[in-house]
């Protein structure tokens, strides 16, 4: 059975919404809560039953649909604006959406990139956090390519005021279990590969892996037992 303060967080979803629904009817009770670090592509959520899931939007998303997403505030799927925060029994939840672009981050011309004024209202915020969603990574956690650092220093600057309890992150599709100044960053591979459970009473993680099975389609111990 499906405990309450356990919500299932993915990484990048990229379309896969069988095994996504697979998964939040498996873990969250009615009315409960799943979270996501973007790239959703599609938006084919349907949950058995009134499940939430709450997502960071990225790069690769239906921007008009996503502006509809924030102007609604309410349905079983939900996003929010740099800056905003999401209440769901008494956890209160924040999003640093986007990617970074040195051409748009002075002035913000596209949601898909956040700017100069998306950090401000990120800075803004004054209700300690529980838990801060990016699409983008840290700088100096451990997300390199060729040596070098793919991180952004600006989500380290919205961690350094925010404080959270914990930290996800999506992007570059891989799984990481890091901090930065005492606060647990969590790297998230996509949900086909892995996702993690967290359990809101003590902020700790169990990592759910997937085995590759007959070749042709990833399965997790609970689908094969």
């Amino acid at each position: 059975m499906a405990k309450k303060n356990i919500i299932p967080v993915f990484g990048d979803i990229h379309g896969r919404w069988k095994k996504i629904n697979r998964i939040v009817n498996h873990h969250v009770n009615s009315n409960g809560l799943a979270l996501s670090t973007g790239d959703l592509c599609n938006y084919q959520f349907n949950p058995n039953n009134n499940q939430t899931l709450f997502f960071c939007y990225g790069n690769h998303e239906s921007f008009q649909y996503i502006e509809e997403l924030i102007k609604s505030n309410k349905g079983n799927l939900q996003t929010r604006a740099a800056g905003e925060v999401f209440e769901f029994d008494g956890l209160k939840i924040t999003t640093f959406p986007g990617v970074y672009s040195e051409h748009f981050f002075n002035n913000g011309e596209k949601i898909k990139y956040f700017s100069k004024k998306d950090l401000e209202r990120a800075l803004s915020i004054e209700d300690p956090i529980d838990i801060l969603i990016t699409h983008e990574a840290p700088f100096d956690v451990g997300v390199k390519k060729n040596n070098e650092d793919l991180g952004k220093e600006i989500i380290n600057n919205i961690i350094d005021h925010l404080k959270p309890k914990i930290v996800f992150f999506g992007h570059h599709d891989i799984y990481l279990d890091n901090e930065y100044k005492g606060v647990r960053i969590i790297g998230l591979d996509q949900p086909h590969r892995s996702y993690v459970l967290l359990d809101t009473s003590d902020f700790s993680i169990r990592k759910i892996k997937a085995t590759l099975e007959n070749e042709k389609e990833y399965k997790y111990n609970w689908e094969i037992n």
